[in-house]
């Protein structure tokens, strides 16, 4: 009996933890989601081959917002400026870093005109560029 002559407490109740499949049912669910609402744009690498090695500048021309980028672009110049090599090897002029590949990467909701173009066939590229 409870000496205070007082109603004993009740345990609040216990709550509980989402399953596994329940977890993974919600991360597929906001996945799809933020691809409904945010489409990303491609996943552009861009290797460049020069016949001599040469100081060139690739700027980015994209009215969305850019989510990632390897290596970090030079903001003022909107791209970056690299020596690049026939080896395919990049070195970014602002800090001496050498790179493969420049990347990036963007969302948005532009609507690409493909109306006009190339399309070439693998075996043919050598000859179209």
């Amino acid at each position: 009996m409870n000496p205070d002559n007082a109603k004993p407490t009740p345990e609040p109740p216990k709550k509980s933890r989402p399953t596994l499949i329940e977890i993974v049912f919600i991360l597929i669910l906001l996945g799809l989601l933020a691809a409904l609402t945010f489409p990303t744009i491609g996943k552009p690498v861009i290797y460049l081959y020069p016949e001599h090695e040469q100081e060139t500048e690739v700027r980015l021309d994209y009215a969305g917002k850019l989510i990632a980028l390897y290596p970090e672009m030079d903001k003022a110049l909107g791209g970056w400026k690299v020596t690049a090599h026939p080896d395919g090897r990049l070195v970014d002029t602002r800090d001496g870093k050498e790179y493969s590949y420049l990347f990036w990467e963007g969302e948005g909701d532009n609507h690409w005109d493909l109306s006009t173009g190339f399309v070439v066939k693998g075996a043919d590229t050598k000859a179209f560029l």
